[in-house]
């Protein structure tokens, strides 16, 4: 199957999300193979080749014929099936009448009794646009995102100012993963356990604005649905389980934070220099260990893009060897060095 990259009109801005520091430097919790990739990121953001986005019924009807075609179908419906459960989410908390025989409706019931009960809510949002700064005074980083759920809950003793963000491409469980990452068996492989959470730069970052519009982080779960296709053989049953983190620790919010910042940083340089024509998209390092990732990275030359995935491999924390043309990285630093 051939991916057909779309090629954005507008220039690389410098702007942030958590997604792009998860694409260039991987999850902010350690899980094998999930490292990332900044060359992908350079063809995502500085040369603006992305995906073209499709719905999720365009998704279903992609051809699956060879087992790169399932695999690549199979993202496709992970990436495209969460806009399409959020609207009944959403539809559900505001009161309203939803389909029990509908297909995704079925799937998504188990998670509701995961939510706030929508007459006890007090206050609520879906969607909130995440604008925060980090860094100095006068050399500040800007991020953007959208927090899915907050408000606060009436509780018998308190209000309660909550953060639920909803998580519906959960694979299937995975007990040799399982073992590999130390989790129970049992557990569902890509679930992000409150240890995780607490090192998750979304988690965190969503948090650091909770802070800085309510003086303190709200109590925080993680919703995840067990999403179409990914168990083979239970495809009637549908699940959901919760991850919580009741009472974040603004210290620790504030250490991923100031790490967040700094990758930031480095992707900036990178996108200063791509400006200059100092630096180019096959310059960047690539990492082989994520070709492979969610169904292939689009950026492959064997799905139509323009990557062999040659030159230095970046791994977390650390770079493996060579150089990428006449740069190097070092990752204490924030600069590419010519």
């Amino acid at each position: 199957m051939t991916v057909r990259l779309e090629q954005s009109k507008s220039g690389p801005r410098e702007l942030f999300s958590t997604s792009q520091i998860e694409k260039a430097f991987g999850p902010g919790y350690v899980e094998p193979g999930s490292e990332g990739c900044h060359r992908a990121w350079g063809f995502r953001y500085l040369g603006g080749l992305r995906e073209p986005e499709i719905s999720y019924a365009e998704a279903l009807a992609m051809p699956a014929t060879t087992e790169s075609e399932r695999r690549y179908r199979g993202g496709a419906l992970a990436r495209t099936w969460g806009k399409h459960a959020e609207t009944y989410i959403e539809a559900y908390i505001r009161g309203e009448a939803l389909n029990p025989g509908d297909d995704t409706v079925r799937r998504l019931i188990p998670g509701f009794g995961l939510l706030p009960n929508p007459r006890s809510l007090l206050e609520y949002r879906f969607q909130v646009p995440v604008n925060v700064k980090t860094g100095p005074a006068g050399d500040t980083v800007s991020w953007q995102g959208f927090k899915d759920f907050t408000g606060v809950v009436a509780l018998e003793y308190r209000p309660l100012r909550f953060l639920i963000d909803f998580k519906t491409t959960t694979p299937k469980v995975d007990n040799g993963k399982n073992r590999e990452l130390g989790r129970p068996i049992g557990s569902w492989a890509f679930m992000k356990q409150p240890a995780d959470l607490l090192r998750d730069w979304q988690f965190n970052l969503y948090e650091y604005q909770e802070i800085q519009q309510y003086g303190a982080p709200s109590a925080a779960r993680w919703v995840y649905w067990a999403s179409p296709e990914k168990d083979p053989r239970y495809p009637n049953r549908p699940e959901a389980r919760a991850s919580d983190v009741p009472n974040p620790d603004p210290e620790s919010i504030a250490r991923v934070v100031e790490t967040l910042d700094q990758h930031a940083r480095t992707l900036r340089s990178y996108i200063r220099q791509f400006r200059d024509k100092r630096l180019t998209v096959m310059q960047l390092p690539a990492n082989t260990h994520a070709c492979n990732a969610f169904g292939g990275c689009p950026y492959r030359r064997d799905l139509g893009g323009q990557c062999d995935g040659s030159g230095a491999t970046v791994t977390i924390g650390k770079v493996e060897t060579g150089a990428v043309s006449n740069f190097t990285f070092d990752p204490k630093s924030v600069l590419l060095t010519p």
